[in-house]
């Protein structure tokens, strides 16, 4: 069975948290460089929506949902998602996505010079 797709980029973040943590001075700062040079740039994209998650974690004890407050928040995303299906922007997305999957996948860039709404990889 594969693993989940953010297990290896969650290993790096805990060794780069526990280096911040646990190390102090030259040490650390060797120590932290090493370990975002070893995790790339792809990874590094993805650091902050961790940092978030460590953030909220911190937070949580003084986070207070009332039950109406957290009615009002799932009607506010449920509208949002709405919106975001009903103007098309999902449907533009996706495209988006499509073509930059495919781009990346034959190894040859796709761009077209056009708006980057309308970017189409050519297929020859």
């Amino acid at each position: 069975m594969a693993s989940y797709w953010s297990l290896p980029y969650e290993v790096w973040y805990y060794v780069l948290f526990g280096c911040l943590t646990l190390l102090e001075g030259r040490r650390r700062r060797w120590a932290v460089a090493a370990v975002l040079l070893f995790m790339g740039p792809r990874m590094w994209l993805l650091l902050p929506c961790w940092w978030l998650g460590v953030l909220l974690l911190d937070w949580l004890p003084r986070l207070q949902v009332t039950p109406g407050r957290a009615r009002l928040l799932i009607a506010g995303a449920v509208c949002g998602y709405v919106g975001f299906v009903v103007s098309g922007a999902r449907a533009q997305a996706d495209a988006l996505s499509r073509d930059a999957y495919a781009g990346s996948t034959t190894g040859r860039p796709c761009s077209s010079g056009r708006a980057a709404l309308s970017i189409r990889c050519p297929t020859t």
